[in-house]
């Protein structure tokens, strides 16, 4: 059981204008859990944090590049793992970083 206790809106990236994506309308809702990621990225002398939310959800279509919109904030998807069961996909992990606010919609 994943205990999938929230509710996102999915926004499909539809390309690019002036450099910065688009979006498309909200659309698909889901069931999902998230919590505080941790996960960091180390180059050079540098470290620096890859994601800041981590998504679990069931039976929806997600690509990088997409958008999650989560208690009223925005996060771009960076990353989806699919995590395999006994009869195929059992559920998918997401990793996002925040969306800047001057992002096209």
């Amino acid at each position: 059981m994943l205990g999938l206790n929230e509710t996102a809106a999915l926004r499909r990236c539809t390309g690019l204008r002036g450099g910065r994506p688009t979006y498309a309308e909200p659309g698909e809702r889901f069931a999902c859990r998230s919590e505080p990621a941790s996960r960091r990225s180390a180059g050079g002398d540098a470290a620096e944090r890859s994601a800041d939310l981590r998504v679990f959800a069931q039976g929806v279509d997600v690509l990088p590049g997409d958008r999650i919109e989560l208690d009223g904030a925005s996060y771009r998807v960076a990353e989806v793992r699919c995590l395999r069961g006994w009869r195929g996909t059992h559920h998918l992990e997401l990793t996002a970083r925040a969306a800047e606010k001057r992002e096209a919609r």
